[in-house]
């Protein structure tokens, strides 16, 4: 575009000023080439202007679709959650824990990891988190 602009007003001046020494052909022709310039001109510009709302029409799909992934992340974090806490619980290393002395403890601690990620799943539902 500035290139062009340049051509543009040069060609403007010499049709405009029309010295003397110029033929009446040369400065037709000129005319001629500053009309073609002015319409390249004018293309360009529109050009750029839909490179510019095409660009930003990506940028705002892209985004759309960042926060699409970014939504799942935090769903899967929320969910995996209360089983970690529940992880955490039964990992430390002390004495009167639950299920310790009983010999299915490791079936109801799995049930109760599982019913944590569960009713934090439901909580998600309700609330409109997860669809």
């Amino acid at each position: 575009h500035r290139q062009l602009a340049g051509l543009r007003v040069l060609f403007h001046r010499l049709e405009q000023k029309s010295p003397d020494n110029l033929s009446p052909a040369l400065r037709l022709h000129a005319a001629k080439l500053a009309q073609r310039l002015d319409g390249l001109d004018h293309d360009i510009t529109e050009l750029r202007e839909r490179s510019r709302l095409l660009e930003e029409e990506l940028r705002f799909k892209l985004e759309e679709e960042s926060n699409r992934h970014l939504h799942a992340l935090s769903v899967v974090t929320m969910m995996l959650l209360p089983p970690t806490l529940v992880t955490g619980i039964f990992g430390m290393n002390t004495k009167g824990l639950p299920l310790t002395d009983v010999d299915s403890g490791f079936l109801w601690a799995a049930v109760l990891l599982i019913g944590a990620s569960g009713l934090a799943y439901l909580i998600m539902r309700r609330l409109g988190i997860v669809k």
